[in-house]
């Protein structure tokens, strides 16, 4: 394997212990990454960037689902090349690269997506982006200069083809899930007139209506509306209306309900009640379909609702919706939950929560069928309230929060009681935006909820994006805003013990370049946290970015203790 700055894309031999060499699979890496560019500048560089303290280079090859290394090799950077391990056949692999100081510390990685490795395999082609560790850098993919021809990384920007003339496709409160392969689909968002206060709706110059999927592989976006060979539209592959802030929610095999949002009546957002099917493996033309009742009538919600939340129940086969706005506006803040009955598309309820709510959350347990909603505000003031949806649909009240709080974050956190933890992190704790820096956990029946000194983070974060890593259980705490300051810069809360004084002590994540308020943040399968959309600067004027940003956890499975003899 080569990676120096001439680097170019080589074929590297991973080959079955035991096997014919010569028969083995061929994997081809193409290694870049952002940073010191060998000329002064910062940028994207083919090969390794220049890192300072650059002495060696790691590559293993993992099992990060199973916490098993398969194999290692490590060689000075000054070799200029390297070798794959050589390991067995086997699924859901992935490539591990980290370039490391003379003391041994990691200080930039990379890593190939999830992969099988089997005899009936040719070959393996894929990209590895290097970046510093806990620093954030825009996602690269290859583009072809109009003016030269010169093919070259660039920022991934949203795909384009199907937009006409000056139309913008940055976005916020666009919903972002995963596909079993790691491509990651985005669904509706649009671009806000500035300047609205935080409990407020914005004014929207656009929404969309499209659905764009993102390729950790390449860095491409792709509006699924477009047809490969022409280049034309399938008008059958658009949301039946633009929309933001609907619920997009995973019921399984690359199956995606999209309920309610706003879509615009002039530049107001008016929310809606239509209820869709995104079948990502379906048919072009087909993978859009309205949610039908036995009758063969469409099914939608009683109340139409936007910036509601929307979990899945899987021991029913259900969609439990909760609050939101409704048709009225932003005082119009909804008192009630309905059930989307998937398997007869009949709507139960509405039924009656404890208490109006809008930017809580709403989280399934680790029972299936437990929905735990938790905070956020009503049209007068900030929630401190939770409840609990059960199977047969009641709600009861659970243990209060600590600190009112609307526009946090929630994490069923991995250890401890087999899943039925829940964190709770930052959020705002006034219609004003003023915004709190502390988190706490609570459990189900457990009575209250638990904070404590130094369990805070670094700086006040209303609408962060939080996302636990799979090997160590850390937790990254990204953006968000405090009155009118955004937050341009990361949080690691790193996990000690469930039984410790403070379970998680914070740590700085590193700074983006440019803030991002209200972007969509996602953990793929290489282990990056992907950051897609939200509001920043773009040519001088703020606005609903339309480009992806990479941050780089470096959550490694670790050789010490897993790995395989």
């Amino acid at each position: 394997m080569k990676f120096k700055h001439s680097s170019l894309l080589v074929a590297l031999l991973l080959a079955s212990c035991g096997s014919d060499p010569a028969a083995a699979p061929t994997l081809a890496v193409d290694v870049y990454g952002w940073g010191p560019d060998y000329v002064g500048g910062v940028g994207f560089v083919q090969g390794l960037p220049g890192f300072v303290g650059a002495n060696g280079v790691q590559i293993s090859v993992v099992q990060p689902l199973d916490g098993k290394v398969l194999g290692t090799e490590v060689f000075p950077v000054s070799d200029g090349t390297g070798k794959v391990p050589e390991v067995s056949y086997g699924e859901n692999l992935r490539l591990d690269f980290e370039v490391t100081n003379a003391d041994g510390g990691v200080l930039a990685s990379g890593a190939s997506p999830l992969f099988d490795f089997d005899p009936d395999l040719d070959r393996l082609t894929f990209r590895i982006q290097v970046d510093e560790v806990n620093g954030f850098a825009p996602y690269g993919s290859i583009v072809k200069d109009g003016a030269t021809g010169e093919r070259r990384y660039a920022q991934s920007r949203f795909d384009y083809r199907a937009t006409t003339a000056n139309q913008w496709l940055g976005r916020i409160g666009h919903g972002v899930v995963s596909m079993a392969d790691g491509t990651l689909v985005v669904v509706g968002g649009g671009d806000p007139v500035p300047g609205a206060s935080v409990a407020a709706l914005p004014d929207f110059r656009s929404v969309n209506s499209d659905v764009q999927t993102f390729d950790i592989r390449t860095g491409y976006f792709t509006d699924i509306a477009i047809d490969a060979a022409s280049n034309s539209i399938i008008p059958g592959d658009k949301l039946f209306q633009p929309v933001v802030w609907p619920s997009v929610t995973p019921i399984g095999d690359d199956r995606f309900v999209v309920v309610g949002g706003f879509t615009l009546q002039g530049t107001t957002a008016l929310a809606t009640d239509t209820i869709q099917i995104l079948d990502m493996k379906a048919e072009p033309g087909s993978k859009i379909t309205r949610l039908t009742k036995t009758d063969g009538s469409f099914s939608q919600l009683k109340v139409a609702r936007g910036r509601h939340q929307a979990v899945y129940r899987a021991v029913d086969n259900s969609i439990v919706v909760t609050g939101g706005i409704g048709i009225v506006g932003a005082d119009d803040v909804l008192d009630t939950f309905e059930v989307i009955k998937l398997d007869t598309g009949e709507i139960q309820g509405p039924f009656t929560l404890q208490a109006a709510r809008v930017e809580h959350t709403a989280t399934t347990m680790f029972d299936r069928s437990t929905v735990w909603v938790v905070g956020g505000r009503n049209k007068d003031g900030v929630l401190a309230s939770t409840e609990v949806i059960k199977l047969d649909n009641t709600s009861t009240a659970e243990a209060p929060l600590r600190q009112a709080r609307f526009g946090h974050a929630s994490v069923r956190i991995t250890p401890g009681l087999a899943g039925n933890l829940l964190m709770v992190v930052g959020g705002f704790t006034d219609l004003a935006g003023a915004a709190t820096s502390n988190f706490e956990v609570g459990g189900l029946g457990k009575g209250a909820f638990q904070s404590g000194t130094g369990w805070e983070l670094s700086v006040p974060r209303g609408r962060p994006s939080v996302v636990e890593l799979p090997t160590s259980n850390d937790l990254v705490v990204i953006g968000g805003r405090d009155g009118v300051t955004d937050r341009s810069g990361a949080d690691r809360l790193k996990f000690v013990s469930l039984g410790a004084a403070t379970p998680y002590v914070t740590e700085s994540g590193g700074t983006m370049t440019e803030a991002r308020y209200m972007a969509t943040a996602n953990l793929a399968s290489n282990g990056k946290v992907i950051l897609i959309g939200g509001i920043g600067p773009f040519s001088g004027e703020v606005v609903a970015v339309d480009s992806a940003m990479m941050y780089n956890a470096h959550d490694p499975v670790l050789a010490g203790v897993q790995i395989l003899e």
